[in-house]
C-alpha cells in the first residue's frame, strides 16, 4: 500500500471520530485503534465514577414480566436520546412503545441513524446517557 493511500485512510479515521478500524487489502493487513485517555488535571466532581441505573418505577410490574428483552447498539457512534437538544427525549423509562417507534439516534460518520423498538412493550431501563459514545453490541435500553 502506498504512503499516500495510508495517510488518506488515516486522515479518515481521524476526522470520523472512529476508535478501530481494520482493513485487509490482499496480503497487507493494517489494524488503527484508538484509546481515548482522560487529561491528568480534570477535576473529579466532572468524572462519573458510577452509573446509576434508571429503574422501571413499579418493580412489581418488572416482577411480573418474565421477558426482558434488550435493544443493543447495531453500530458505534454518538448516541441522542432526543431529535434535537431543546426537544424532549424520544422514550423515557415507564413509556409504552410498539415495534417500530424510534428509540433514539446514533450518530456514525456524520450519518444519523434512528434506532427503532424490536416488539413492542414499555421501556424498562434506558442503559446510556444523552451524547454518550456507544460501541457495536453495546445494550442501550431494556423493553419489558
Amino acid at each position: 500500500m502506498d504512503l499516500q493511500k495510508l495517510r488518506k485512510i488515516t486522515e479518515i479515521f481521524i476526522s470520523n471520530g472512529l476508535s478501530e478500524l481494520e482493513l485487509c487489502e490482499g496480503d497487507f493487513k493494517l489494524t488503527l485503534k484508538k484509546s481515548i485517555d482522560l487529561p491528568k488535571n480534570i477535576p473529579s466532581y466532572l468524572i462519573k465514577e458510577e452509573k446509576v441505573p434508571v429503574t422501571d418505577p413499579d418493580e412489581k410490574t418488572q416482577e411480573k414480566h418474565e421477558s426482558i428483552s434488550e435493544i443493543k447498539s447495531p453500530l458505534a457512534g454518538v448516541l441522542y436520546l432526543s431529535p434535537a437538544p431543546t426537544e424532549k427525549p424520544f422514550v423515557s423509562v415507564g413509556d409504552t412503545v410498539k415495534s417500530g417507534d424510534t428509540l433514539c439516534i446514533i450518530e456514525a460518520m456524520k450519518v444519523m441513524n434512528e434506532i427503532s423498538a424490536t416488539k413492542d412493550g414499555k421501556i424498562a431501563q434506558i442503559c446510556v446517557d444523552n451524547e454518550q459514545i456507544v460501541e457495536f453490541g453495546q445494550v442501550v435500553f431494556k423493553i419489558i
